[in-house]
């Protein structure tokens, strides 16, 4: 028997009315889980201790021109001023390259925070001898020195790895080179204020002709006393988060590799 598929009471119909409106349905999404709340007082205490390095880096650049000058290396030849200051520079930046995935390492087999706390201590250090620095050889072993103990740039990005999931990660990484940028501002606005203290500033600074003597140091020991701060701050109230112990040692180096790997 033929039927006939528009007439309402055949099968067919009924078949072709079911599949029509299975096609006019909208297909369903699976609904996104809702962000995890940030470990604020955490995240707060990571971003403090990551401010310290961009301070450090550059509250010298205003008077660095200036330190090359006042060390004589340049026996008075302007034109290799540019030279000696660029080394300096670079040499933060060049001893932490050297050995920051080390410091990775060491985290991986004691703690991401004792190593957090060895580089505050020494930021802690170097800028004090930094201040202190009256020759081009103790200018250059200083930041030397700066760079090599402090490996908490990657340190830190372990850590923000380990204290987020994957629905709040990209919102706590996202604070990291904010607080690069607010390091880029208020360094050399410190080292630019707070240089020759005698000459510029007087009152208390006055009465010493330490200030005179040394007039580097007061903008130097406030970079100090700022990444004190956070080793203390750190050591009393930051928290190990289950850091992943490798017999390899090099789970934070596998976290930067993973990241790079899985990138868009």
């Amino acid at each position: 028997m033929i039927t006939n598929p528009n007439d309402p009471r055949s099968p067919d119909h009924e078949d072709s009315m079911t599949a029509s409106t299975l096609r006019s349905m909208p297909a369903s999404t699976p609904e996104k889980p809702s962000p995890t709340p940030l470990p604020k007082m955490q995240l707060f205490i990571l971003l403090y201790i990551q401010l310290a390095e961009p301070i450090t880096a550059h509250i010298i650049l205003p008077f660095i021109v200036q330190l090359i000058q006042d060390t004589g290396v340049t026996n008075g030849d302007i034109t290799r001023v540019g030279y000696y200051t660029g080394l300096v520079e670079s040499l933060f930046f060049l001893t932490e390259t050297l050995t920051i995935l080390q410091w990775g390492r060491i985290s991986d087999k004691i703690g991401r925070k004792p190593v957090l706390l060895i580089g505050l201590f020494g930021l802690t250090l170097s800028m004090l001898s930094f201040g202190l620095s009256r020759t081009f050889f103790t200018v250059v072993a200083s930041r030397a020195l700066a760079g090599a103990l402090n490996g908490n740039t990657g340190v830190i990005k372990c850590m923000m790895g380990e204290i987020t999931d994957e629905t709040n990660v990209a919102q706590g990484f996202s604070f990291l080179p904010l607080m690069w940028a607010i390091g880029n501002i208020f360094g050399p606005l410190l080292g630019g204020l707070l240089q020759h203290p005698y000459d510029r500033l007087g009152g208390l600074f006055h009465r010493s002709q330490f200030w005179k003597n040394y007039p580097y140091f007061l903008p130097c020991v406030t970079a100090s006393i700022f990444s004190f701060s956070g080793l203390i701050i750190g050591g009393c109230l930051l928290k190990e988060v289950g850091y992943n112990i490798s017999s390899r040692g090099w789970a934070c180096i596998d976290f930067f590799v993973d990241t790079i790997s899985t990138a868009p």
